[in-house]
């Protein structure tokens, strides 16, 4: 499934614990469970007095499911969305050891 302009439905982020960064983060439909495959970004901003915003960068896909490209780059679009629905689960991972440099003294 990819991402489009005309995209209304709901996605699901995900990553494991630890796994927040790079390929390791996967966005699904929450209605279907499909991957969304061509989103690049999402910026998420919360604001507690102003609208919220969530940037959305996706590459356009053309007729053979291949990223359109541009002198070598590909192609890619953002969808805002205002004030979007955004349900936050978090992980309490393993307690690190903090390091100081008061400590090697």
């Amino acid at each position: 499934m990819n991402m489009t302009e005309t995209y209304r439905r709901r996605i699901r982020i995900e990553g494991g614990m630890d796994e927040t960064r790079g390929r390791r983060l996967h966005v699904y439909d929450v209605e279907t469970g499909e991957a969304i495959t061509n989103i690049m970004s999402i910026s998420i901003f919360l604001n507690a007095r102003e609208e919220s915003i969530a940037d959305v960068v996706y590459c356009e896909i053309d007729e053979n499911g291949k990223y359109k490209q541009e002198a070598g780059k590909p192609l890619a679009e953002t969808k805002r969305l205002v004030d979007p629905e955004i349900a936050v689960t978090a992980f309490e991972g393993p307690k690190r050891a903090e390091h100081s440099s008061d400590e090697e003294e």
